[in-house]
């Protein structure tokens, strides 16, 4: 059995004392996330990565994250913002701007193609 607010503390703790890396949050986030997803929770993930998002704000790779899982969950505005934030922490973010890319400005996805996880 999992146990989702222990981990997450456990992160914190982690990050409060600096040993939280960019690969920490990927990887904690995907196990719960996927753990989530398994047991028909579809919402579980995007409100798992907001939390990672709170705990790591500096860390392009946990908003891209984030994105993605709003962006699954058909949250396209919030998910854009996600992703616009993911690259202003990282302006060479590639799979950020990659992403970005398939949305035109009112967060419609482009004509030329449809969205999918980069």
């Amino acid at each position: 059995q999992g146990d989702l607010n222990g981990a997450l503390q456990s992160l914190r703790l982690a990050v409060r004392f600096g040993s939280g890396t960019r690969r920490t949050y990927q990887y904690l986030g995907q196990v719960v996330a996927s753990f989530l997803a398994s047991r028909d929770e579809p919402a579980a993930p995007v409100d798992v990565w907001g939390q990672l998002v709170k705990i790591g704000p500096a860390t392009p790779e946990v908003h891209y994250r984030f994105a993605i899982a709003l962006l699954k969950a058909g949250r396209p505005h919030e998910g854009i913002r996600a992703l616009r934030e993911s690259v202003r922490l990282n302006p060479r973010f590639g799979r950020g701007w990659h992403a970005l890319s398939h949305f035109d400005e009112g967060g419609r996805i482009n004509p030329s193609g449809s969205w999918s996880h980069p």
